[in-house]
């Protein structure tokens, strides 16, 4: 269960309690499974069969890939209760090399809500698309539908190409609902790129266990991991993370969550770090608050923690923020605080710092527990 002392709106309160409950009573299995036959499946417009595949069923189902290298030449679209599950993130190898186009998109139509959709076991390789920063890479969730139930587990998604996401949710209209990432490798590199973006508002997100990476060392690769759009009820633990772009874990703005127990070494390359609780306008309306960010293993950032807004509006401030626990490393300041009120710092450990704890003009009133642990400056 989250902990939260701070939270007094009873219905945030009552989603965050209903959160494991949730997590562990997603849909079963579909019953049917399609196998499509290795046989099918030549390394030219391999997209064909599968789409086919997803197209003629009647219901749920498991559309089972063999094991091979699979090419496809446009985006399989998929539907409500499908499932797409290789035999191994080692054995089943999908790829795309047309720019602007994901492996995999999930596009319901305004007005319509897909749910129970399932990505698990194979790699995604887009290592040869041509460059762009409109689209491309893993998976894609962008529309003005609604989708609940979204699972991927046991991937391994590679987008070095440049501009290539790794799994993006994004969309203007609808809601969305119940995501997990999980067991997976995501590798991204390149100018605006993302390994995990969640940018329209979700409710119940599940990040675990996974390792995300940027490899290119500059500013305009983005951020590993980022939770936007005033997205709600989080847990973003037990990753390890690379963050060389902006940010190895964004939250921009979200609310009542958790990141915690995760490793995060960011770069000396960009104007952030590690791990940011940040308001900025263009990422979602309203401000990040209610958040746990304990027991991290940060390093190698220019800022190890931080809070931050962006648009200097300051009824918008990060607040109720318990920064706790964490052990941060070789970074220039350890914990920036530029923006915020209510911000508890409690029993952190500082190794090889620059600086221990920054605050900025923008901060409005640190807690009792913060001004008697820090020398604030």
């Amino acid at each position: 269960m989250l902990l939260f002392s701070l939270i007094s709106n009873p219905y945030a309160k009552a989603g965050l309690d209903e959160f494991d409950h949730i997590m562990n009573h997603f849909p079963p299995a579909p019953d049917t499974i399609v196998a499509i036959a290795e046989s099918l499946l030549d390394g030219i417009k391999d997209d064909i069969e599968i789409q086919d595949a997803i197209d003629n069923t009647h219901g749920p189902a498991i559309i089972d890939l063999p094991e091979g290298t699979f090419n496809l030449e446009d985006s399989v679209k998929l539907k409500s209760n499908i499932w797409i599950v290789g035999k191994g993130a080692d054995k089943t190898i999908v790829t795309i090399n047309k720019a602007n186009k994901p492996a995999f998109t999930i596009s319901p139509p305004e007005g319509e809500t897909y749910r129970n959709i399932r990505f698990s076991n194979l790699m995604i390789d887009t290592t040869n698309q041509p460059y762009s920063n409109q689209g491309g890479g893993g998976i894609t969730y962008k529309a003005d539908g609604s989708l609940e139930y979204l699972v991927f587990d046991g991937l391994n998604i590679k987008t070095e190409g440049g501009g290539q996401h790794g799994i993006v949710i994004s969309g203007d209209d609808g809601f969305c609902r119940f995501v997990k990432v999980t067991n997976s490798d995501i590798t991204i590199g390149g100018l605006f790129s993302y390994g995990v973006l969640i940018l329209k508002p979700t409710e119940y997100i599940m990040i675990q266990d996974n390792s995300v990476r940027v490899v290119q060392h500059t500013w305009d690769a983005f951020n590993s991991l980022a939770i936007y759009g005033g997205s709600k009820y989080f847990r973003v633990i037990d990753n390890h993370v690379e963050g060389r772009g902006h940010t190895g874990i964004a939250i921009s703005p979200g609310s009542y969550g958790e990141v915690s127990r995760n490793t995060v070494r960011g770069s000396f390359v960009s104007d952030e770090g590690c791990i940011e609780v940040e308001r900025k306008k263009s990422h979602g309306i309203g401000g990040s608050h209610d958040i746990l960010v304990e027991e991290n293993i940060v390093s190698e950032g220019n800022w190890g923690i931080y809070t931050h807004n962006r648009n200097k509006d300051s009824e918008f401030d990060p607040y109720n923020v318990t920064i706790r626990s964490n052990t941060i490393r070789d970074c220039r300041i350890g914990i920036y605080l530029h923006a915020g009120r209510n911000i508890t710092l409690r029993d952190n450990i500082f190794e090889d710092c620059d600086q221990d704890v920054v605050t900025g003009a923008g901060i409005v009133w640190l807690t009792p527990a913060t001004l008697s642990k820090f020398s604030i400056e």
